[in-house]
């Protein structure tokens, strides 16, 4: 079938343009309450099912902090670290209760 070629790359073309521009303007959205909870609470649900050690969850839970205060202007830091590690003094106490 002549052409067919061409209409398949400009087929292809104009998909991975829509692609693009669509993942563009994902990425310029502004970040909200909705996703620091998002990010919080998977990152609370790490440490309650043990994947995370107290230690990493605070180094975690830390590095989005200081990362995240940049996205957003309103951004509260000590809610964001409080819901991220909510988790964590009672996987603590369950270690303590464990050891003795």
């Amino acid at each position: 079938m002549p052409g067919s070629k061409y209409i398949i790359h400009k087929l292809s073309t104009a998909l991975s343009s829509s692609v693009a521009s669509t993942q563009t303007t994902w990425y310029n959205k502004r970040m909200t309450r909705k996703d620091f909870n998002l990010i919080a609470s998977t990152i609370d649900g790490l440490i309650s099912d043990g994947t995370l050690s107290p230690h990493d969850a605070i180094v975690v839970a830390s590095r989005f902090e200081f990362e995240l205060c940049q996205t957003n202007d309103r951004f509260d830091h000590n809610r964001f670290y409080e819901a991220a590690t909510k988790s964590l003094p009672r996987v603590e106490r369950q270690f303590e209760e464990a050891c003795s």
